[in-house]
């Protein structure tokens, strides 16, 4: 299957990291999009399409 792994921040991404790594390991195609919080709203609709 296919995995979105999304941050809203930073500080985040060494558990997502885990996260993706093991859906990885179990033959999923993973998508990782690190931060995109709220506070750079920009950066998460820059990405709305990979999203959906």
């Amino acid at each position: 299957g296919k995995i979105a792994v999304i941050t809203g921040g930073t500080a985040d991404i060494p558990v997502a990291e885990e996260a993706a790594t093991t859906c990885e390991v179990f033959g999923n195609n993973v998508e990782r999009i690190y931060d995109v919080g709220v506070a750079g709203i920009h950066r998460l609709l820059s990405k709305i399409d990979i999203i959906r």
